[in-house]
């Protein structure tokens, strides 16, 4: 469970999303972000393979927040290195 997320997105909105930044989004990304645009996780720490914790202190929307840290240009520095490019 994700507080404080900003309004929901279409699939759309992630089709020009994956337009403009020039990559196609995981699935699995896809499905979080058409559920969630961002936010606050509840619970901010996982334990991966009895071994790894994880700590996300929020996700970053997709789109309507204020186009420097969030927003499409936001999102698409953070996800730039995680993400290929499609060729």
């Amino acid at each position: 469970m994700l507080d404080h997320c900003a309004p929901a997105l279409t699939a759309a909105d992630l089709d020009a999303v994956e337009d403009s930044l020039g990559l196609t989004l995981p699935r699995d990304v896809r499905e979080h972000y058409l559920r969630w645009n961002g936010g606050t996780p509840r619970a901010t720490c996982w334990v991966v393979d009895d071994a790894v914790v994880v700590d996300v202190a929020a996700f970053l929307p997709v789109r309507y927040g204020d186009g420097t840290r969030y927003g499409v240009n936001g999102f698409g520095n953070f996800v730039a290195g995680l993400v290929p490019a499609d060729d």
